[in-house]
């Protein structure tokens, strides 16, 4: 008889993705195996990351805007 899924808050997951913690951190965290992980919350993962990347871009431009010639060269 297989194990029962665990609850995993989904929210919880990609806040962790977000936070930029590896695929095996992020397994840590919640008990999991990276296995299960990527099984039931790979895309979970990808938006987490993707929303760490958009925030990332916004930080970089704000502070290009507000002046600051190293971010303007890099932009």
């Amino acid at each position: 008889m297989p194990r029962p899924l665990a609850t995993v808050n989904e929210r919880f997951v990609e806040m962790l993705a977000k936070h930029h913690l590896t695929t095996k951190e992020i397994a840590f965290v919640i008990g999991c195996s990276v296995t299960t992980l990527n099984h039931r919350f790979r895309s979970t993962i990808d938006r987490g990351r993707a929303l760490a990347v958009v925030n990332l871009h916004e930080l970089q431009w704000k502070s290009a805007m507000r002046g600051n010639v190293r971010m303007l060269i890099h932009l």
